[in-house]
């Protein structure tokens, strides 16, 4: 394991900490700010929210879509409202 070529997965399970509720408040949060809508698609990003997974977390489209995506637009929409 110590000399396997590939590098694991970063931050692995802190996407089990965030739930949909939480992104949500997030949304809502950061949608206040008119530049993180002129930047960020509000609603493009509530989409995936509403539509929530309960599991496959390490599917390809999951990753992609939550552990990824959706986290890091939350991520830059909280930096935008907190130093523009």
């Amino acid at each position: 394991m110590l000399d396997h070529p590939a590098r694991g997965l970063q931050s692995s399970d802190w996407y089990l900490r965030l739930n949909a509720a939480e992104a949500r408040e997030t949304l809502e949060e950061i949608g206040a700010s008119r530049l993180v809508r002129d930047f960020l698609d509000i609603d493009a990003l509530d989409r995936p929210i509403a539509a929530w997974p309960t599991s496959d977390w390490n599917s390809p489209r999951v990753f992609d879509r939550y552990r990824v995506s959706l986290v890091a637009s939350l991520c830059a929409g909280i930096f935008i409202r907190d130093y523009s």
